[in-house]
């Protein structure tokens, strides 16, 4: 898969759960991504569900309503679009080569061979996305010499210096009337 005529990704296709996929980009190296069935390739990178906008468009990144998640080029950077909703995140691996990126935690532990320490309170961080997505934990965990972040409801890309940098999904003007909101 080629992106902005330089960039490279090698595409993965092997036997993972429907609608699985992980980017992996090290400092050293071209980037990866493994796909599970059902996650399309798209010309500027990858997607599994559905958003609401023109499929053909390709525009996941700038819709406002996104039941599933991707991948995308912009600007020369990959862009990660998680879902519109709380119930599911992206989960990032951020370490000293580089860093991954799943719709899949287990997938993402596994992938990078990670020992999961044990925590009482997972459970706590992990339901702290109840306070909203301004203010969750995104912080899972720490492994070895990275850590696990989740990231809620916000586009997002990770910097040369391996922050993540947020941008909110577009919002559309309210709704006054069911007429408004059924067009």
């Amino acid at each position: 898969m080629h992106y902005d005529g330089s960039t490279r990704v090698r595409i993965h296709r092997r036997r993972l759960p429907p609608l699985a996929w992980l980017f992996d980009q090290q400092h050293d190296r071209p980037a990866e991504a493994w796909l599970g069935p059902d996650v399309d390739e798209v010309a500027t990178g990858f997607f599994e569900g559905c958003y609401a906008a023109d499929w053909a468009s390709e525009s996941f990144d700038r819709a406002e309503d996104v039941f599933g998640s991707g991948m995308t080029r912009r600007d020369g950077q990959p862009w990660f679009i998680p879902p519109s909703h709380t119930l599911e995140s992206l989960y990032v691996y951020r370490h000293d080569h580089g860093y991954g990126v799943s719709n899949s935690l287990a997938f993402l532990v596994a992938h990078f061979a990670l020992t999961v320490p044990y925590r009482p309170d997972y459970g706590a961080i992990f339901a702290t996305v109840v306070h909203g997505i301004d203010d969750y934990e995104p912080l899972l965990m720490r492994v070895g010499r990275g850590e696990i972040l989740r990231v809620v409801f916000d586009n997002f890309t990770i910097d040369d210096d391996g922050r993540v940098r947020t941008e909110r999904k577009p919002s559309r003007a309210p709704v006054s009337d069911f007429a408004s909101y059924r067009e």
